[in-house]
């Protein structure tokens, strides 16, 4: 959805429908009198004029179409919603007691049928929020013809067609009496009209351009991210009916940027873009712009071996070498070796392409033959054991 932004935004729609209408029938008539003096197969540059002029009245007379067809069902939506909602909630009650009774008839036990948890507000932010429903009704449904006598307390009463063209003394009429409702902004102070406020998880309201000035702060300086009031983050996804969406889509791509702690940007001195942590693997980033490779500890170009920026890395590496450990020529991983043979093999398998690391993959008679070999072991310790008491026990004697 987008705001109108032609000349005649305060027309009435029906007053613009037939001014288009009007001047389509005028180029109709133009084109049938029009005597074509140029060779066949040419078009003049009165006649393009004209053909171009006809494409926008056109696409003009379809926006003005579906302007009052989105008005007819958002007036719907408003009028009719809460009965609609109530006759299908005692649709549903009946459907159950009928259910009910016929399984009892039967002698049977009666099922519990769960109801649905209504949506919450967070995942959809127009769910049951009348407010936000009639500020966008008075953002693109031509306010003073459409909802006028729509108030937050209620619907108006007449139930007349709000699609009618209106008089000029009917318009001069409700432009003296009706009084727009007024909300004051957290930030500026000033008056503004209710469909220009949004209000933010604290029950504050902010206007359209200190909410927006709001958000282009957090992204300039990180101690503003992620915008909030009163200690309550403001979801982007909850104001974005009043935010330009030049703004918010700006703000959707900075935010992962923003999210992350340690962050790696490319190394490249004409590029230097986020390298997101979906582009980095083994401490390695692609760059998604120049496809240049950045170490995430060094933040320099990608090089061979451990980076002597890991310190933790290195203080691996002494204990290792103190205590005998190796390591894994393919995964550059240390390596305990408890039992086996120092044979070391990397294997990496297909389906997930995820990487293990086997420790002496023998067979199955090697791996009896070393359990064989330590039971005997074993059994020799005890045999020394028990000759060396009894030989004690002789000498006792």
């Amino acid at each position: 959805m987008a705001l109108w932004e032609g000349g005649f935004r305060d027309m009435d729609p029906l007053t613009m429908s037939a001014i288009v209408q009007m001047q389509l029938d005028d180029i109709e008539q133009l084109k049938t009198n029009h005597k074509g003096k140029q060779r066949e197969g040419t078009v003049t540059d009165a006649q393009l004029a004209l053909q171009m002029y006809n494409e926008d009245l056109r696409a003009c007379d379809h926006t003005l179409k579906d302007r009052q067809m989105a008005q007819s069902l958002c007036l719907a939506v408003l009028r009719d919603g809460d009965l609609i909602r109530r006759a299908y909630e005692e649709e549903q009650q009946a459907n159950r007691d009928h259910e009910l009774a016929m399984r009892l008839s039967r002698n049977e036990l009666p099922r519990v049928i769960p109801r649905k948890r209504a949506q919450s507000r967070d995942s959809d932010p127009w769910s049951d929020d009348e407010e936000l429903l009639y500020k966008a009704a008075a953002t693109y449904m031509h306010r003073p013809a459409s909802v006028q006598g729509m108030r937050l307390s209620g619907l108006a009463d007449d139930t007349e067609d709000t699609t009618m063209a209106e008089s000029s003394t009917w318009a001069a009429a409700r432009k003296a009496s009706d009084k727009p409702l007024m909300r004051r902004c957290a930030s500026c102070f000033e008056e503004k009209e209710f469909f220009d406020v949004a209000r933010v998880p604290c029950n504050d309201e902010y206007c359209r351009p200190c909410l927006a000035q709001l958000f282009e702060l957090s992204m300039k300086d990180e101690s503003l991210y992620p915008p909030k009031c009163h200690g309550q983050v403001i979801p982007v996804s909850r104001v974005s009916f009043f935010l330009p969406q030049r703004l918010v889509k700006e703000f959707q791509r900075k935010a992962p940027e923003l999210d992350c702690k340690d962050r790696t940007y490319c190394h490249g001195r004409s590029c230097s873009t986020f390298i997101p942590p979906a582009a980095i693997s083994n401490d390695i980033g692609k760059c998604p712009r120049c496809q240049k490779t950045t170490c995430t500890m060094c933040k320099g170009p990608s090089h061979l071996g451990d980076c002597p920026e890991d310190t933790a890395l290195q203080k691996l590496a002494e204990t290792a070498d103190q205590k005998q450990w190796q390591r894994c020529f393919s995964c550059k991983r240390f390596v305990e070796l408890r039992y086996g043979c120092n044979h070391i093999r990397y294997v990496a398998s297909k389906p997930w392409k995820s990487r293990y690391l086997l420790i002496s993959q023998l067979s199955l008679w090697s791996t009896i033959l070393l359990c064989m070999r330590n039971e005997m072991a074993y059994m020799w310790l005890r045999h020394l054991g028990r000759a060396s008491l009894d030989e004690s026990g002789c000498r006792n004697h």
